[in-house]
């Protein structure tokens, strides 16, 4: 049987049988085939493949965009110029250095990228990232100095070393809406691929949430805000790395029988010891701030170790923020530990009570506060908003059930004088908040992180309830005379547009022209409710001159209706008690800011470019 071997040339029918094909000793034919009186053929050392179709469409298609693909390849590796930033957010996967990049590219396999059309925004250069770091670390972290960057620092050595801060950085730096959005979107998927996916921890994820629920912007250009979870996100961070308190020295874990019998050593910092300290310290100041804002989620525990960080930031501060850090973090603490207070007790807790535990801690807190943050606009708003959340926290204790916005009460009952005096209180914080903010330039209101406009909001609406209390034993017209609520609200919007870009587009992609158009309507919308509640309101403004180029000059504290700022409780007025068709007004009623069509009432057009938008 010529071809047959020891293995592989079986003969037909062996083959097809599967079975052991073993040649007659004469050769002729095999013992099986011999034995089933079969011819026996032998077969062909080489199997036969099936024939494949080359002429499908889709695989004409595959071919196309591989070819494609291989173009784009050799034109970058053969391109002089250096590769542009990517468009997403820091990978796994090898990522292109802006020029001038210290690092070796020599043994670096080129990364794939997509066409440009496929980019919803445009990718910033060498100049553009120099100007975003220059804007991020010379103006914006003086609101909220969780990180230091130093002077020298470039923009490749942060995309080096802090890849997703550099990234964090370039989106909260723009003022495009569109742009936001789309860079947000690629921050979410970014972060929820390291912490959920790869199980990441470390601080540059963490500096990079704190970054983009600071300046963001999310709860201005998303129709529900995700600010609470991010926060919950940094939170977890901390926890991982057991930055908020030591590890157990044991671990209680299975892991026991496996040999290990304690956590993970965890390697910190070594080159900075600080820069762990006040990313912990800025987690806990936005974490308190957001949660008593959206009521979403728990505030970060004050714990011992977080107590030593603040310690040692005042002691060793490296620039003028860590003095403006520990002191935000020391009247946010104060205020956290007001609002813990009120909801641990069981039974409503005397105003007179209330107030006299923590007024003590607020004196302390703003005697303590070095020379130079007393004069720190920033920390003095800070300190006002807190001073109003401690005395509208004190009335809030009082009352266990306040009656939702929109119902109409069977009866108005007086509030009494403790009440009486602490909303007074409130009314001389909400008065020194304002003044802090005719004093800021209208610059800095791009600068605002969300803790600025929380502060905004609460001043706002917390002036709006006590301009219409409805209580017989409560003045609003004395308030509305001593600070006018829609007279700071034009005020809001003059500045805001001061802002806006002078374009002819109905509704610019700017997200300050987006604010000041939503600052009008609120105030249109705050208008009708003072005229459907009888409260006397000022005549329409004569309209206003076309706008000059020169500058504006700014309104006076006294133009905006604002009177000289009293010490103390003021003589009350008794006025005749409103019908009760009136609308129950309680002062600290939670607005759900985050409830996608909260600006339905507004008095909006159609097709508004303020929908979703948020304070």
């Amino acid at each position: 049987m010529d071809g047959r071997g020891p293995y592989g040339l079986a003969c037909v029918n062996c083959a097809k049988g599967k079975v052991k094909c073993v040649a007659m000793g004469n050769g002729e034919g095999c013992q099986r085939c011999h034995r089933l009186k079969k011819p026996c053929e032998p077969s062909q050392g080489i199997r036969k493949r099936e024939s494949q179709n080359f002429n499908n469409p889709l695989m004409e298609e595959i071919d196309a965009k591989l070819d494609s693909v291989l173009e784009l390849l050799q034109s970058a590796h053969l391109s002089p110029a250096p590769q542009p930033l990517l468009p997403q957010f820091f990978h796994r996967t090898p990522t292109p250095k802006l020029s001038g990049s210290s690092s070796s590219q020599a043994n670096s396999t080129p990364t794939p990228q997509l066409p440009p059309a496929t980019i919803p925004y445009e990718i910033p250069g060498d100049r553009d990232a120099e100007e975003a770091l220059n804007l991020f670390r010379g103006r914006m972290l003086r609101l909220c100095p969780f990180v230091y960057l130093p002077p020298n620092l470039t923009p490749q050595q942060m995309q080096r070393e802090r890849p997703f801060l550099f990234e964090t950085m370039l989106a909260v730096t723009t003022r495009s809406i569109q742009e936001k959005i789309a860079r947000g979107k690629e921050f979410k998927k970014a972060l929820a691929t390291a912490m959920v996916v790869e199980n990441e921890s470390s601080i540059d994820l963490l500096l990079g949430i704190l970054t983009y629920v600071a300046w963001g912007y999310d709860q201005h250009v998303n129709r529900q805000s995700t600010l609470s979870r991010l926060m919950e996100m940094a939170v977890s961070i901390v926890h991982c790395l057991h930055l908020n308190k030591p590890a157990p020295s044991q671990a209680n874990t299975l892991t026991l029988f496996g040999g290990s019998h304690s956590w993970p050593k965890i390697h910190y910092s070594t080159i900075n010891p600080l820069e762990e300290k006040r990313a912990v310290l800025g987690c806990f100041l936005l974490a308190s701030v957001i949660s008593s804002y959206f009521e979403e989620m728990e505030p970060m525990r004050w714990t011992p170790m977080i107590e030593g960080y603040l310690k040692v930031v005042e002691e060793n501060y490296e620039w003028s923020g860590d003095t403006a850090l520990a002191a935000h973090v020391r009247l946010q603490l104060l205020a956290q530990r007001a609002r813990q207070f009120r909801d641990e007790q069981e039974t409503p807790i005397s105003v007179p009570f209330f107030l006299k535990s923590f007024r003590p801690q607020l004196e302390v807190v703003r005697n303590a506060l070095p020379s130079g943050a007393k004069k720190d606009d920033w920390i003095l708003g800070h300190l006002h908003y807190v001073e109003l959340a401690v005395h509208e926290t004190a009335y809030s204790a009082q009352d266990a059930a306040p009656a939702p916005v929109g119902t109409v009460a069977p009866s108005v009952s007086p509030i009494g004088p403790d009440a009486i005096g602490c909303m007074w209180h409130s009314l001389q914080a909400i008065r020194s908040w304002w003044e802090v903010f005719h004093r800021y330039q209208t610059e800095d209101i791009t600068l605002f992180t969300m803790f600025q406009w929380i502060q905004f909001a609460r001043a706002l609406v917390t002036l709006f309830r006590l301009s219409t209390h409805p209580a017989p034993d409560w003045d609003h017209e004395a308030v509305r005379k001593s600070t006018d609520i829609l007279k700071i609200m034009d005020h809001v919007e003059w500045r805001l547009e001061q802002l806006c870009p002078d374009n002819n587009e109905a509704f610019p992609d700017d997200i300050f022209a987006r604010l000041q158009f939503l600052a009008r309507a609120m105030r249109a919308w705050t208008q009708m409710q003072f005229e459907g509640r009888g409260t006397q309101t000022d005549p329409e403004p004569e309209a206003e001159p076309e706008p000059q180029p020169q500058p504006q000059p700014q309104p006076t504290w006294e133009q905006m209706g604002g009177g000289p700022l009293v010490e103390g409780v003021q003589p009350v007025q008794i006025w005749n008690a409103p019908p009760n068709t009136i609308h129950v007004q309680p002062l600290q009623f939670p607005v759900q800011y985050n409830d996608p069509g909260w600006a339905n009432g507004l008095v909006l057009p159609s097709q508004s470019p303020t929908a979703g938008m948020q304070f």
